[in-house]
């Protein structure tokens, strides 16, 4: 058996001592501060990023020098190896937006506990404000250490894990860079990374503690483009600091030494001047948002769809395109998401919360639904509005969502085999308890809402609704008079009147367009390609896409609340936003209406 000294009780120090110890080492552990782990305990904001999920190719593109370096020590012990080892610790993990891996606890106290109980069931002999002055070494060799109270210790091996300088107070004051040295290593320049930075103007001091999120930074060496990404970032009483100033010093760190450069902060990256110039004046018309009546909330005439994006009926997506896609619907004014469990068993609602983690919950509305759960004999779904099932399918819709109370909660479907007033009853509970704000209904008939409100109040109604499904005009007017406002779906025809699609496609049999609609079947499809020819023309003199068309005739309906639009990508979003900026004519909404008619759709 081997003596082993680990210098340093960082998260290195502390890996390597577990490791030698496993290997069967005789392993002491010397730790100059009061406790292991001092810095591994601020890490994360106090979380703890344990590690990233991503692909191990993708994490190479995120080293900015030589990461062909970093190829051994990668596929020597991989990202999910370091994840089965702390849950193999008792660390349960969890994976957040950009696949950061953090403890579920969300408490790095429980990364170092764990190592502290793994190295003490090793035997691993732990020494605190134990600080090493030099290392022993003998035939070029080293064969131990020297302490700073003059004690020296032999061992066969030293693993020196004393971090780099960047954090002095937390004990990194660059020892083992002097180690090196004094060993007849060749250390070169030493340059900050992953650091704060300062900032020569005076107003940074008063903005200490703004936390700024979805933002871009852009750093300039005079017309010359250095660095750029989107992210968070901070303003400390020096400067700068989060994550996207951390990245950036690693980069800039070497010229930053030399000279002054600018710092660019782009507070709407999803928007050009000119969009954002639009957005502003819009801010100031008190007629871009409306309100639902009965829940007493403004919300934006258009709103983000998400039943596409779970994935299930509309073919794949993807996951970072998406939440990408919310962000940027949010950026450019909207502040309604709507979801439901069903839309991919779960998988829409977890990309909805991944959207809006980090944001002002309270700058948001959600909407979520119940009641229409997998059938496990069919496969498909089955209606259950039970009190039970309600108060199951809360739990699970708010886990997902990361959030502690849903906005809106719909029925999603009619359950006749289920008493109204039981359903009614679950909702009056949970509105109770704060874990929903209003109650609606979806797909429900006028004596279905009326027999609801005889226990509790409607607050909004889901019904579809576009220029090619306009069979519950007369129940959207209906509810509009008494309160009941409309978040309506459909706005697009499930893509059809996007005007992307002008013959007869060739969907999966499984795709929801095939058995959900009839507009992608004869003789159908081909009124609505008719229709397209004179939106066309409109979309043409406006110089708008046909998109933008349907969602404006729909929001521009005064018994619509708000228009649900699916979106994918960030493209998508920016169209779809992109309606705000207009407004069909009078002669427009009507020429559109009596095509309509006269089509018979």
């Amino acid at each position: 058996m081997s003596n082993v000294i680990v210098v340093g009780g960082g998260a290195a120090g502390m890996m390597a001592a577990v490791f030698a110890a496993r290997n069967g080492q005789n392993v002491q552990l010397l730790e100059k501060n009061e406790k292991l782990g001092k810095k591994l305990f601020i890490t994360g904001k106090g979380r703890c990023n344990i590690t990233n999920a991503a692909d191990i190719e993708d994490l190479f593109t995120a080293v900015t020098s030589n990461p062909k370096f970093l190829y051994s020590g990668f596929y020597s012990f991989t990202n999910q190896q370091v994840i089965d080892f702390f849950e193999e610790l008792g660390v349960k993990t969890k994976i957040e937006r950009g696949e950061r891996v953090f403890p579920v606890s969300d408490h790095s106290s429980d990364v170092i506990a764990a190592f502290s109980r793994e190295l003490k069931s090793l035997g691993v002999a732990v020494s605190l404000h134990t600080e090493v002055r030099e290392l022993l070494c003998e035939q070029d060799k080293v064969c131990g250490v020297l302490l700073t109270n003059g004690k020296k210790m032999k061992a066969d091996a030293v693993i020196v894990a004393t971090g780099g300088i960047s954090y002095p107070s937390t004990g990194s004051t660059g020892d083992g860079y002097r180690f090196a040295r004094e060993t007849g290593h060749r250390v070169t320049e030493l340059l900050p990374s992953l650091v704060p930075m300062e900032v020569r103007q005076w107003y940074a001091k008063e903005l200490q503690g703004l936390s700024l999120r979805n933002i871009e930074i852009r750093i300039t060496d005079g017309k010359k483009k250095l660095y750029e990404e989107f992210g968070e970032m901070l303003f400390t009483h020096y400067g700068v600091t989060g994550p996207v100033i951390l990245s950036a010093s690693s980069v800039v760190g070497k010229t930053l030494r030399k000279k002054e450069l600018t710092l660019h902060i782009d507070l709407k990256p999803a928007l050009s001047e000119e969009q954002l110039d639009k957005r502003i004046l819009r801010e100031f018309d008190a007629n871009h948002n409306k309100q639902f009546k009965n829940a007493g909330v403004e919300e934006s005439s258009l709103a983000v769809g998400t039943w596409a994006i779970g994935g299930q009926n509309y073919g794949a997506v993807d996951r970072n395109d998406s939440i990408k896609a919310i962000r940027t619907m949010l950026d450019c004014g909207v502040n309604l998401i709507d979801t439901a469990p069903c839309y991919g068993n779960g998988s829409s609602e977890k990309i909805v919360g991944e959207a809006i983690q980090g944001l002002k919950r309270d700058e948001i509305l959600i909407s979520t639904k119940f009641g229409l759960i997998t059938d496990v004999y069919s496969g498909g779904y089955k209606k259950c509005a039970t009190y039970q099932n309600t108060m199951r399918e809360v739990e699970s819709s708010l886990m997902n969502l990361g959030s502690d109370y849903i906005d809106f909660y719909f029925v999603h479907w009619p359950d006749v085999n289920t008493p109204i007033d039981e359903t009614m009853a679950a909702l009056a509970n949970l509105k109770k308890q704060g874990k929903i704000r209003f109650v609606g209904v979806s797909n429900f008939s006028e004596e279905q809402i009326e027999e609801a409100e005889k226990y509790l109040q409607i607050d909004v109604q889901q019904p579809p609704f576009s220029m090619v499904n306009r069979t519950f005009v007369d129940l959207m007017k209906w509810g509009a008079a008494k309160g009941i406002d409309s978040m309506t779906y459909g706005s697009l025809g499930s893509g059809i009147l996007s005007g992307a699609i002008r013959t007869l496609p060739d969907f999966a049999p499984n795709d929801l367009r095939l058995t959900f609609y009839d507009f992608f079947k004869e003789p159908k499809f081909s009124k609505i390609m008719e229709l397209l020819k004179v939106m066309d023309q409109i979309a043409e003199s406006h110089k708008r896409p046909v998109a933008q068309v349907a969602v404006n005739w729909s929001t521009q309906k005064d018994y619509v609340g708000t228009a649900l639009v699916g979106v994918r990508n960030e493209q998508e979003a920016r169209e779809n936003c992109a309606a705000f900026d207009w407004e069909l004519t009078d002669q427009e909404i009507q020429l559109l209406d009596d095509e309509i008619k006269r089509l018979g759709i």
